[in-house]
């Protein structure tokens, strides 16, 4: 175990980050189905795990300094809550096993996040509202953003080779329309796959990074990847439609007040660091 840095004194040590990394990793994987652990990856959530100890370690020492301390009972009974989520014990055991943790080290830290949510809780971070005129007047200024996903129609043809996918890609650069292309395809007894109605979010990224830089000039499409050659010719594009206030006001309120509760959070542990005494002591593990 090796000390990556000091906050106040206090060590951060590589084996603390490894532990934060991998709960991370957990949320991360839940919320990101095609994430992969790269070199740049790990790199980020070492990063991202190093800074949420710095954060939490002087919010802590604030807490202690102001006598904040949670109720042992009250934290017991919010910790067997917590187990109770979970269908059966071995399903409990697997998750501390994935998260590399003692039932005493994730009780402890339960504990900590909850003197962490006080002291947040005792400066203000939840005195967050937003009046009825304020949602409008930000919806007013936001709703040409505010809409449903453009929905693409578009056809996908694989190639192994790029020769041959240049040829395909210049014949459907010149058709204009939608019918001409399936019968260039079908009288060249090329398999294809065609993708109807589909939402943005759901266009391979570097396609629909490619729609977007054209801005419409350009509907077919050549790219490379790992196992060869895509060809995709747009043939329908539907602008999302604009959302009302009415639908989207629920929406708009949760997303400005974690927004807001967010500036706050910075603001406190900004406050913090400009007053903490920290020295890096061995970065070497954060390159690893």
């Amino acid at each position: 175990m090796s000390v990556i840095v000091l906050v106040n004194n206090e060590p951060i040590s590589d084996q603390m980050v490894k532990k934060v990394m991998k709960r991370l990793l957990v949320e991360i994987q839940e919320n990101e189905e095609d994430f992969e652990l790269t070199k740049e990856n790990k790199k980020f959530v070492k990063t991202e795990a190093l800074n949420y100890l710095i954060d939490r370690t002087l919010i802590l020492q604030e807490a202690r300094k102001e006598g904040i301390d949670i109720d042992n009972k009250a934290l017991i009974k919010h910790f067997e809550e917590i187990k109770l989520t979970f269908d059966s014990k071995e399903e409990w055991e697997k998750s501390l096993e994935e998260l590399e943790l003692e039932e005493s080290e994730l009780f402890e830290e339960v504990r900590k996040d909850g003197i962490v949510e006080l002291y947040l809780l005792r400066h203000g971070l939840e005195d967050v509202d937003f009046t009825e005129k304020e949602l409008k007047e930000f919806y007013e200024e936001n709703k040409d953003y505010i809409r449903e996903p453009d929905k693409f129609s578009f056809y996908e043809i694989f190639f192994d080779n790029l020769e041959s996918a240049e040829v395909i890609y210049n014949l459907l650069s010149e058709i204009r329309v939608k019918s001409k292309v399936l019968k260039e395809l079908s009288d060249r007894e090329l398999e294809f796959l065609y993708h109807s109605d589909v939402s943005d979010h759901k266009v391979p990224q570097e396609l629909l990074e490619m729609i977007e830089d054209s801005e419409g000039e350009e509907d077919t499409f050549l790219i490379s990847g790992d196992d060869g050659y895509y060809v995709y010719k747009i043939v329908d594009v539907k602008p999302g439609r604009e959302v009302s206030y009415d639908e989207v006001k629920k929406e708009l309120a949760e997303y400005l007040i974690e927004k807001a509760k967010q500036e706050k959070f910075e603001k406190i542990v900004g406050e913090l660091l400009d007053k903490a005494d920290i020295k890096y002591v061995d970065t070497s593990f954060l390159e690893d």
